[in-house]
């Protein structure tokens, strides 16, 4: 059994893909969180043969006005910091894409973590 799912407007967390308009029986909707920061969001205006959308229950959803995923920062209230990629596959292009190296690096020596070793570089911008 599932319930209807009720959309309050300005949404964060409905803001980037149509959910399914069912919640799973058991299941809650999250509530939104304060002081999110969007970094990037990835625009795709025609979906690739391999793509695919999932909501938060991982039911089958659409990209709203191509937005597949937005990169973020979170301080959170209760102590915590997040960063989240916004896409599954974003660690695909790690070793092939020194920009996205780059911003990684930085997220990490942000969060405190160093490079340890021999063959450690600094590549901070």
């Amino acid at each position: 059994m599932t319930s209807p799912v009720k959309r309050s407007g300005g949404s964060r967390l409905l803001e980037h893909v149509r959910v399914a308009l069912q919640v799973p029986e058991g299941a809650i909707l999250p509530t939104d969180q304060e002081n999110i920061q969007v970094l990037a969001r990835g625009v795709r205006r025609v979906a690739g043969p391999l793509d695919a959308y999932f909501d938060i229950f991982f039911q089958e959803a659409q990209p709203q006005n191509g937005l597949t995923c937005e990169m973020i920062y979170w301080e959170r209230p209760e102590g915590g910091r997040v960063f989240n990629a916004g896409a599954v596959g974003a660690s695909w292009v790690l070793g092939v894409d020194t920009a996205f190296e780059r911003l990684l690096t930085n997220v990490l020596h942000h969060f405190g973590v160093t490079a340890q070793g021999s063959e450690a570089t600094d590549k901070r911008l």
